[in-house]
């Protein structure tokens, strides 16, 4: 019959210390910053709400030809301004076009034109507000004394005018806002780099001889990322009401192409306004959806990004 002993007092303590480095690692870290920024993200009610509606957005964008069930460009003239039934729930258009799925495949020009046109100044913003906060002097006025000339201009009166004279197409619509949507965010990265170039690891870094680009894009421009998430985010609202708005003008995207703000102007005629509510009404609440979700989700970004706020 074989005994087993019992765990010295000695090799129990000397396991403890390894058991106990296990158990650290399993653990999640409560006071690291990453987790004290999403236990704020959570409980900010609106901003999830916000992040909910946005993903139902995009999940309708990306599988729009199973969700739509009709081809948003079919017409059929025997079924023009029917009013929703069953088979088409959205009721159709002057035409016959199916409404629903004219709106399902009106977020995918929405969010698209949205996504790539703030892509597009946001990487105008880092490359011009980073060179302007780190390199200072002659460069840094240059560049702010251009960003005050473009924004003395009503921004949204530029970008009719450029639509006005290029074709009017979405690939025009996404540069064009891409284009003239800059400045804000510039000043914003400027601001945040005139802040950390002041640091102390930063000085070592100029000290040590580092290569003012590594400095910038290795040192200082992660640290600026949280606040360019946020404007990035308030950005696409305001790009999903300029493409609505462009649409809505006729200088957007054009037919058959599905659009929510193209979809508006049928509103412009009284008996559609009155009697056929089905044609205009779900577009501008689409609208008005895409941009409450927008604002909600980046409310709640911009709170848990907050230093002052991130460690409560």
């Amino acid at each position: 019959m074989t005994t087993t002993k019992a765990p010295t007092e000695a090799q129990h303590n000397s396991d403890t210390p390894a058991l106990n480095l296990r158990q650290t690692l399993r653990a999640p870290q409560r006071d690291s910053t990453r987790y004290r920024f999403w236990r704020r993200l959570r409980r900010h009610k609106l901003g999830m709400l916000g992040l909910i509606m946005l993903l139902l957005l995009v999940i309708a964008a990306l599988f729009a030809p199973l969700i739509a069930g009709h081809d948003p460009a079919v017409m059929d003239l025997r079924l023009k301004n029917q009013p929703p039934s069953i088979a088409h729930i959205l009721g159709t258009d002057a035409i016959g076009r199916d409404g629903w799925s004219r709106l399902v495949y009106g977020a995918r020009i929405s969010l698209s034109v949205g996504l790539i046109a703030v892509g597009i100044y946001t990487i105008i913003s880092l490359l011009l507000g980073s060179i302007s906060g780190y390199m200072g002097g002659f460069v840094d006025s240059a560049i702010m004394r251009f960003t005050d000339i473009i924004m003395c201009f009503p921004t949204f009166l530029l970008i009719i005018t450029v639509a006005a004279v290029l074709p009017p197409n979405i690939f025009n619509i996404m540069v064009i806002i891409g284009i003239f949507g800059w400045p804000g965010m510039t000043r914003l990265v400027r601001s945040q780099f005139l802040t950390l170039r002041s640091q102390d690891y930063v000085l070592a870094a100029v000290a040590l001889g580092v290569p003012a680009r590594r400095i910038i894009f290795r040192h200082i421009l992660p640290n600026v990322v949280g606040p360019v998430v946020v404007a990035a985010t308030l950005g696409l609202a305001g790009a999903i009401m300029t493409e609505s708005s462009l649409s809505f003008l006729g200088l957007g995207v054009q037919q058959p192409t599905p659009s929510w703000g193209q979809t508006l102007t049928t509103a412009m005629q009284l008996p559609v306004l009155e009697t056929m509510p089905w044609r205009w009404l779900p577009s501008a609440v689409a609208i008005a959806f895409a941009v409450l979700s927008v604002n909600f989700f980046g409310d709640a970004l911009r709170d848990a990004f907050d230093p002052r706020t991130i460690l409560d």
